[in-house]
Order: structure tokens, then sequence, then C-alpha cells
């Protein structure tokens, strides 16, 4: 990767399409850096090439792609290989320029690709063939040579090492198909080259030694062009010491016909004329078809390197129903025989697997040889046929055998129309089956959407299709694969936007706005493939403000609050304290106000009375979770706080709060919901003396436990924890080899699972005061780093773990550090009690006790948290005949015939294509012209949406609202005189951005329940594409980006004169088309040519910012980059120590792209 200053960046994610041409992939054998080998397949995609490594590994996936200098894209692709050299690969361009990449050894990969040789004007007109050697026997004695062919009707022959073309043929206005070389055998150094050209015949061609390539005969026998050529070299069915040749030729008369060369074993060349009588074969044959002219045995004698040759049809392949596209004999190691099996695509949506009559029940494990007397008596038959039976995939353009067929596990892997990659590998039965696939956009990717919290994310394309891309986790890793088609239709997609984590909206070259549902077989898959990251959980929020420190002395009296929040037993509940004392507790504990110990007796009772409620409703899994909001609940703070927690606490259903001093100012919602307020209980009127505790806060704090199944206990400790610590928090979580001991072992949690709970925690509790560094570690002994940590100033405690914080004291004495001030959290007992004993607290083992109760297979139990939380209307969905809109197949409808599949592997491209439908659910109209833009405000479910204007009438936003069945809102939003190309809302939802053709920007202020026009300006010289807003709350930044190279950020300063200024102005080098803001001011720019440029801002002022490059992913895509969109927080980031960014991107050449960087 040559991109400046971007060495840092790891490629996740690639979904590509392979181009629609026939000859775009090649499956080969690398050799890494170590010497080891692998298997890799190579593919064309727009202007550059991909490469999978090891598809049959079914937890790969692409990540990387090449671009080449093509300035149109990829018309061939082929693959010259050399032994004991690495492989390289040949491009052909629809321009007529030609490159040569070699294979290098690399770190991250087995082989990264570097350009060899670029020769812009190779040809005229469109490469549309590369012939190349492929077989053992010619890579060994002669590969110095490959030829291209264009529709600009001549062949070039090209010498390998100086890359210049040596001969040009003219093909007096015919057109290659394909080109195949073989090195003839003998002592004599003579290639003959095939071509398929677009008549009936073959063209073949011979070169002794230097000398030029001769014309030497045109061969008859097919009835329509040729489509496919490939040779191999094989001992001759007689004569063992001797080699033949066998050329296999595909053609659009859906025939495969083999040709044989042998020597001529008497030593006399047979008549050439055409007047040779016709055998037996040929009789019958006229007979049964008297009009065709292309079933012939006639033999056709050739004198090569000064020996007679005899070329004769040697089988007749019968079985494709149309175009065959292409053909491949078995690969095989040189100096082992060839097999004979032999392999073709065709567009009739099938691949097959052909041999000899002998081979056709594939009674045995090996497959025989062409040299097999017994083969070569046989006829040859479809041994397997592979596809799929009334797909739409519109065919199959090629096939390729994996490189080690013949002698390892067979494996197959084919491309169809759409772009999509099909693999099948034989399995120990001799079965074959689907096992991984690539797939990308035909067409344009136009947009991408993420989930609300990041397990998933929509793109949208010009191929007609939006697709849902997740991770599937197995064996402890997580792979990017595409899950699932949700919506495959007739017009060309614009763009789409997430309602919720289920439901999204899509905007197609239609004036109506389409949402659809996701179905119940979807999130039964993805929970069997373990997406969900973020369990999606309904979730009950109880709202309480602390004015006076008598209030965290008081929490008994809550306890009627908390049993109402947990009726109808949610999966989650959400406890927000609003209290404007701690608004500086990061950096001095207000010891004059509360101290720790105040907070803690609070926390302690709101989680005892929550517990003592799930316990009450046999509810142990449930997610119970006090948040602190240090500002007063009646500020804009507390405001954009809420707002901000909303936006990653989803599935919000229920609100209360307290009546009485404990009750929050009335605007502390931000749900359209209404508020249930509970009365308070009695308060204890015992408020103990203050206890100061400013020694127990510190940079660096250290806590430790196993936290298995993480429950209250775990969060009052490390909540406390978090309070003590201003900078770094060090958790120790125990490693498995200390917990051997444990009843019901096998559901003790892995580490992993345990460290990203913690770290997950943590980071959600911080989230509303301010980011703490969270150090999650393995401990394999009592002390961990707590015995070593220099830095390390208070230790959190519990009174169960008090003597192992004298361990810790003496080993850190013994290791000569600093000693340590410690804080010790009193107990939580099984019913919800305080106690000074650790006998009856709150454990791990009693959740697991619970859990074998309940028969909770071990590793499952976070779907018991899903409860009602993700029930659809439907079970699935399906296309009815005729039809344009996708319907609910309801599971209780007993005569539906349509399939409900659900997956414990990623779907291949057979069921994307039509297992994975989501429902439609709502169809929105209003637009008079096809629509470009949506936007929905996750927390309000406001929907935005525009459409293509050429006059202020149709310019206009209309906004429809999802929580009261998506009904028109208010009057449609003016304010431009062109095509809305964008609109955004804010991250708080008070403001709504819109950018234009006009080159202007206008932003809509919310008031009450609508938007009313603001301010705005034209601020560009040419078209605004794009317009973002900055994450940080409250949101006061947002950027433009227009054709005009520019991007400029802006700042609203509300109650001013003039409520904005121009913050900056990014020069770029070429057209911006998209922009998208990431965390800390981070903001990623992209171009018309293809580049995404990083940006990264400091603060200098209040409302000034420095800006700088941080790196340039150049030629990211090989067209223009049309979306970008950050990976927004979720659970996704529990498993990183230091969470990365993560940009996802979506470009002209069809691929959408996800790369992460620290």
């Amino acid at each position: 990767m040559n991109d400046h200053g971007a060495s840092s960046v790891r490629h996740e994610y690639l979904s590509c399409a392979v181009n629609r041409t026939p000859h775009q992939a090649e499956w080969l054998t690398v050799t890494d850096e170590h010497g080891t080998e692998h298997d890799v397949l190579v593919f064309g995609v727009h202007k550059a090439f991909a490469m999978a490594v090891s598809p049959c590994d079914p937890m790969s996936q692409v990540q990387y792609k090449w671009a080449t200098n093509f300035a149109h894209e990829v018309h061939v692709l082929r693959t010259l290989e050399k032994p004991g050299e690495q492989p390289r690969v040949l491009l052909g361009s629809y321009g007529g320029a030609l490159e040569v990449w070699q294979a290098r050894p690399s770190s991250s990969l087995p082989v990264t690709w570097t350009c060899e040789a670029s020769v812009p004007d190779a040809h005229t007109a469109a490469i549309t063939a590369i012939g190349v050697v492929r077989d053992p026997y010619s890579r060994e004695h002669a590969s110095n040579v490959f030829v291209t062919g264009s529709s600009d009707s001549h062949l070039h022959v090209w010498d390998v090492a100086s890359m210049q073309c040596v001969q040009t043929i003219s093909l007096d206005g015919a057109f290659p198909m394909d080109i195949a070389l073989v090195r003839m055998p003998g002592p004599a150094p003579v290639m003959l080259m095939a071509v398929a050209l677009t008549e009936k015949r073959l063209f073949l061609y011979q070169r002794d030694g230097d000398a030029p390539f001769t014309l030497c005969l045109r061969l008859e026998g097919h009835t329509d062009w040729p489509r496919a050529l490939d040779f191999t070299v094989a001992a001759d069915v007689h004569r063992p010491t001797e080699l033949s040749v066998y050329l296999a030729s595909a053609s659009q008369d859906s025939h495969i016909r083999l040709w044989k060369w042998q020597t001529d074993v008497s030593g006399s060349c047979g008549d050439t004329n055409d007047t040779t009588p016709r055998d037996t074969f040929e009789e019958m044959a006229q007979d049964l078809m008297p009009d065709d002219q292309g079933i012939k045995t006639k033999t056709h004698w050739l004198t090569m390197g000064g020996r007679p040759w005899a070329l004769s049809l040697d089988a007749l392949l019968l079985g494709h129903d149309a175009w065959v596209t292409d053909v491949r004999w078995c690969p095989t190691r040189a100096g082992t025989a060839p097999r004979a099996v032999l392999l073709s695509s065709s567009v009739d949506n099938s691949v097959m697997m052909w041999s000899p009559h002998v081979l056709s029940s594939d009674a045995t494990s090996a497959w025989c040889a062409l040299s097999d007397p017994e083969a070569a008596q046989s006829m040859w038959l479809p041994m397997h046929r592979l596809g799929d039976v009334g797909s739409l995939s519109g065919g199959f353009l090629g096939a390729r055998w994996h490189p080690s067929s013949a002698w390892h596990t067979p494996a197959v892997a084919a491309h169809d129309r759409q772009g999509a990659l099909h693999v099948w590998q034989r399995s120990a039965d001799k079965k074959w089956a689907p096992l991984w696939t690539v797939s990308g956009h035909a067409g344009a990717a136009q947009s991408v959407a993420w989930e609300p919290l990041g397990d998933y994310f929509l793109s949208t394309g010009l191929d007609r299709t939006t697709r849902l891309h997740g991770t599937w986790h197995n064996a402890d890793t997580r792979t990017w694969h595409e899950l699932a088609r949700p919506q495959t239709h007739g017009y060309d997609m614009h763009d789409a936007a997430w309602l919720d984590r289920t439901t999204f909206v899509s905007a197609a070259d239609e004036k109506v706005l389409r949402v659809f549902g996701a179905p119940q077989a979807f999130v039964t898959s993805a929970q069997q493939l373990r997406t969900f990251q973020t369990m999606p959980q309904t979730r009950h929020v109880l709202a309480l403000e602390v004015r006076e420190r008598a209030q965290w002395h008081q929490g008994e009296a809550l306890r009627d609050a908390m049993y109402a929040a947990m009726e109808s037993r949610p999966a989650a509940l959400s406890v927000l304290v609003f209290a404007e004392a701690l608004h500086d507790c990061t950096r001095a504990w207000p010891s004059s106000t509360c101290s720790l110990r105040d907070v803690e007796a609070l926390l302690q009772q709101l989680y005892l009375q929550a517990w003592a409620a799930a316990v009450a409703q046999d509810h142990l899994l449930a997610d119970i979770t006090v948040y602190i909001l240090p500002a007063a609940s009646s500020t804009p703070q507390a405001q954009a706080l809420v707002t901000q927690w909303a936006r990653t606490h989803t599935m919000v259903q229920g609100l209360w709060d307290v009546e009485g001093a404990f009750r929050p100012a009335s605007s502390w919602s931000v749900w359209p919901l209404p508020v249930h307020t509970v009365p308070l209980g009695p308060c204890s009127s015992d408020v103990p003396p203050m206890e100061y505790t400013s020694a127990a806060q510190g940079p660096v704090v250290a806590v430790g436990g196993t936290f298995d199944h993480l429950h209250i206990g775990h969060k009052l400790l490390l909540s406390m924890a978090a309070l003590c610590a201003t900078d770094t928090l060090i958790v120790g979580v125990t490693g498995p080899e200390l917990l051997t001991s444990k009843k019901h072992r096998e559901y003790v949690e892995s580490i992993e699972h345990r460290q990203a709970a913690v770290r997950h925690f943590v980071r959600d509790l911080r989230s509303t005061i301010a980011p703490l560094h969270t150090d999650c570690v393995a401990i394999h002994d009592v002390c961990g780093p707590a015995g070593t940590a220099e830095a390390l100033r208070v230790l959190v405690l519990t009174e169960e773990t008090v003597s192992g914080g004298q361990v810790i004291a003496d080993t850190r004495a013994k290791n000569g550090v600093p000693p340590v001030h410690t804080y010790v959290v009193r107990l939580v007992d099984a019913h919800g009690n305080a106690s000074s004993t650790a006998a009856s607290k709150v454990g791990s083992t009693g959740i697991r006790a619970w859990l074998a109760a309940k028969h909770i297979e071990p590793g499952m139990e976070a779907t018991q948290l899903l409860g009602g939380a993700l029930e659809t209307r439907a079970s699935a969905a399906h296309v009815p005949p005729l039809g344009l809109s996708n319907r609910a197949v309801e599971s209780s409808s007993s005569s539906s015939d349509v399939a409900t599949p659900t997956f414990t592997t990623p779907p291949g491209p057979e069921s994307l294509a039509s297992l994975t439908l989501w429902p439609e659910l709502e169809k929105l109209y209003g637009h008079g012209y096809e629509l470009l833009s949506v936007a929905i405000d996750p927390v309000t479910q406001l929907i935005a949406s525009t459409c293509k204007a050429t006059t202020a009438t149709h310019a206009v936003v209309r906004l429809f609202d999802g929580q009261a069945r998506f009904k028109p809102c208010g009057s449609p939003l003016e304010g431009h005189a062109l095509s809305i190309t964008r609109v955004a809302f804010s991250p708080d939802g008070r403001y709504l951005l819109s950018v234009s053709r006009d080159r202007s920007w206008r932003v809509f202020v919310r008031h009450a329940d609508e938007y009313v026009p603001w301010i705005g300006e034209r601020a560009h010289a040419r078209i605004l594409w794009d317009g973002a807003w900055a994450w940080e709350a409250p949101s006061t930044l947002f950027a433009t980006a227009s054709r005009d190279k520019t991007v400029k950020v802006w700042s609203l300063i509300p109650d001013t004169s003039k409520p904005y200024t121009l913050c900056a102005t990014l020069a770029l080098k070429d057209a911006v088309t998209c922009v998208a803001w990431g965390p800390q001011h981070t903001l990623a720019v992209g171009l018309e040519g293809g580049d995404v440029v990083v940006y990264t801002a400091e603060r200098t002022t209040s409302s000034t910012y420095e800006w700088r490059v941080q790196f340039t992913l150049s030629r990211h895509h090989t067209g223009t980059v049309h979306r970008l969109a950050f990976r927004p927080p979720g659970a996704w980031e529990d498993s990183y120590h230091q969470v990365s960014y993560q940009l996802l991107s979506a470009g002209d050449d069809g691929c959408v792209r996800l790369v992460s960087w620290p």
C-alpha cells in the first residue's frame, strides 16, 4: 500500500463484484516470505483486481484490491506462471491498455502485487483476449511469450522479458474471443496457438523457435462462435513414451469439442483434402442431423517441428442448454499425468464437470488420467452439475479449478453475470457443497448506512439492490460477509437510512420511499451467526435528580419506582441520575457537597432495589445499569447528554420518573413517549457524617475480579473504580486457569468475553461523564499488574478481597514501588441487601446455577434477553409474480410454499438473491420526481427525504413521522431552487441540514414538533454534493462538500445576529463528492478521482480549529467516492483494547470498503 501516511491503516473488508466478462478470474498458487504455498483467487474489479486468500476457508474474506493505471475497466485477466518464479497477472482493459503485475511476498498477506510493466496503447481498441501457456509441460519448456487480442482485429505477440511487441497478426475484421497456447511435444521448440474468433472456425497458428506465428489451419466444427479454449498435454494412450495434445473448445452453440493431436504412427501423412470418406459415426450423425455440418471426425495432418501430427475430433460434449462461456482442464503438477476431467460454465446457470463414462459415477477416489486406455474408449458425460435452477444471476461467465484439485480436495469457483463469485468443494462423501462467496454491487455503489449501533450496515447501488453486510463470529474470529439482500428492485437505488436497528427506509429512482422491516428469519440467522454484538434489548428508563446531599442516602425511598420500571420484564433497565454537584468530579471530587461514599450509598440502593425486582421476576439476566449525568436536568448540557446517550441506547419502550425531590425537570426526556411518575416512598432523615475520600481519587486506579456474567455487584465495584480514576482504570480479569474449580464451569464465559463486557460497561458508564482510558488485562495471580505498576495510586477492593489487597501491598513493598490508597466497596447479597459478609453476596455462581436449571445452552445466554424485542410482522418475505413489492410471509400461514430458511453460516449467492428478502411495511408518497436522499433522526424517528428538481416547487425537504404510522409531518421545507443532493439531521435532532445543486446550504431548526427555516448561504462556486454534522454534542459544527474542490467547515453560534461562522476552508486536488465526521472531530473527505483524505482537528479557541491531513488513501476507489460513514459507537468497540476508527466507503467502482486505524 503506497498511500502517503497510511501505513497504519488496516483493510478490514471489501465487498466487490467480478467484472461482467468471461475471462476475469484465475485460481493460482503463490509462495509467502516463509516459503509456504497458498492458493489465491485473483479477479478483475472495475479498473483494479482483487485477491481472495484461501477461498475454501469459510472464514476467508476479501480485503485488498490493487488499482491499475487504466482509464477504462479491466476486460480480461490472465496469469502467467513459470516454474520457480512467483506468478504474474496480465490485465487488458476496454481502452486497449495492458499491464503486468508481479507477486511479491508481504508481511501482512501471502503476497502483494506490484506493477512490472504498463503499456497504455497496447491496442487501439478493447483487449478481449490474452493467451498464455497453462499446462505444466508448456510452462516447463516455453513460457517466454504471451499473446493479446483486441477488437481492433489484431493479435500482438509479446516478449515477457522485454515487454516488447514482437509480432502483429491481422484478423481481417474478426474479433478474438479467446487465445490458447501450447508447446508441442518434441525436440523442436514449436508453439501452437489456437484463436477463437467471431466466426465459427478455430484459427490455428504455429511458431517454430523464435520465428513469427503463421496460420496453419482453419478448423471447422462449431456452428456458432467459439468462446473459450484450453490446451493440455498428456501421454498417448497407445504409446506411453509419446505425448498427445488435447484442445477443449467451448462455443455459443452450447457444445464443447475435444480435439486431439497425436504423432503419425505410420510416418506417412494422410490425405488433407476434403474428399476423405465419412466414417460410421459421421454417417449416423448425417442421418440424424442432415443440415448440421459440425460433426466430423475427419483427420487433419500438420507438420510441426519436422514431425507429422494428426488432428481429429476426439469427443463432442452435449449437456449445456445455452452458450458455453468457459472451459478448463483439471490442473496437474509437473511430471504427473493430466486428469480426464473437464470444467465448463454456461449462461444456462450451470457449471459442469465432464469425464469419460468410466468416471461418471465418481466411484473412485482418484480421477483417472487422460492416458488411461479405459478412459479413452468411453463416452464423455457430465459427472456433476452445479448451480441454481431458475437463478436470476444471468448465468455463469467463467469457471476455475482449485489449483490442487487433482491431488487434494477438489474445489471449483465460478462467477456469474451479477458479479458474484461462487465456490463449491467436494466433501468426504463426494458431494459438492457451496462454501463461500465474494459478492458486491454489479453497478456503482451509491450509499452506505451503519445500523445505529454499528453491528452491520446497508449498501445501495445502481444494480437495483440493497445489501446488508455484517460479521460472522466463528472460532473466536469475526469476519465480514454479505448476510442479506433485503431489497431487489426495479429501479436504481440511491440511498437508505435506518429507522431503528431492524427497520430501514430506502430511496430509489422512483417517487416513493419504501420502508422495510427485518423478518424473523433474519433475526434468527443473525443470532446464530452472532452478528448482534450490541444485543437488541427492550429498555426501560428511570430518571432521577439529586439536588441535595441527603438524597444520596435516601435510595430506599425509590423501591416502588424501581419495581415499577422493572414491570413487564424489560431486557434492560437504565437509571439516569442527574447530579449537578458532580460536574467536576473527573478532576477533583467535590468534598463540600458529596463524597464517594455518598454516591456509593445511592448506587448501592438503586442496584439492590432493581436486583430484588429482577429476582422476584426470576429475571437474573436483566441488564441493570445506573448512569451519572453531571448536570442539572433543566440545562442544555443535560439535554445534550441525554440525546447523545439515546443514540447508543435504542429500543426504549418505557419512561419513568419519581415525584417529589427526586423528580427531574420535565424537559429531560428526548423520546416521544409518555413519562410515568411514581410516588416517592418514605425517606430516611438520617444522613451520616461526611466521609472525606479525596485520597481515594487518583490518575491511575486498579480493580480486579472474575467478572463472569457481569452482574450488579460487578457493576457497583466497577462504577466506584471508574469514579475514583481521573485518567486510567486498570481492570484485572481473572484468567481461565484460576477458574477451573468453579461450579457449572461450562457456563463460565471466555476471558475475551469477560474483558469485552468490562470494557463495554466502563466505556458506557463514562460516556455521560468523560472518557476514561481502560486497560483491561488478564491476571494469572493475586496481584496482576497492581503488584508492579509504579503509576498506580488507588486500589479498589471489596470486603471479600481486602486480604488480597494486603498481598498486593506486600508485593509492592517487596518490589520497591510506592504504596497505594485503598477504597473498599460494600457487597450486595443475592436478595439485594447490603451486607458485611461475603457468604451471601450476589455471585456469578448463582447465575450459572440458574442458567443450568433453565437448561439454557452455554454461550446463548444473551439471546434470552431478546424476548419479544425483535418480533416482526412476518417470518420471511418473497416477491410475487409480476410484483414490485416484497410481500410478507406470515409464520402462521400454513398454505405458503415460500421457504423461510435460517443460516448458521453466511448465505451463498443463490440464497442471498432469493431467500433473504425483507417484507415491505409501508410506502411513503409526496415527491413529484425521482428520489435522491433520505435521512432519519433515530431518536424522534422523523424521516427527511428529497427528490430531483429543476424548480423551487420540488426542491423541498419532506418530513414523515415514523412514530405516527409514517404520516407527513408539517409542510415541505422550502429554500432551494434545484435538487437537494443530501439532507442530514444533527446528532441531537435540533437542526436539519440540506445541500443543493443550487450551490447553497440551508439549516432548519426545530420548534416544538416541526422544523422551520433558519439560516443558509450560497457559499460554494459549484454544486454541493454532501453535508454532514460533527458527532460531538452539542451539535454546532457541520461541513459542506462541493464540486469546486473545497470542503467548508461551519460553526453555529445561536442567539447572535449572524448565528454561524465559517471555521475553515479545506482545498483539495479534485472535486469533493462526499464528507463524513468521525470521533474527536475527525473528518473524512471523498473525491471524484477515488481518493479519500482524512483530516484531524485541534481546537485553538472556543470556535476555531486547526486542520491537518492525517493521511490519504490514494485511489481507494477506482471511481468516484459516493459516500463515507464512520462506524458509530457500540459493543463492537469492546473487542478492542484501543478502539480503532472504522471508516466505510462506497464508490462508483461498485466496491464497498471498510478500513480502520488506531
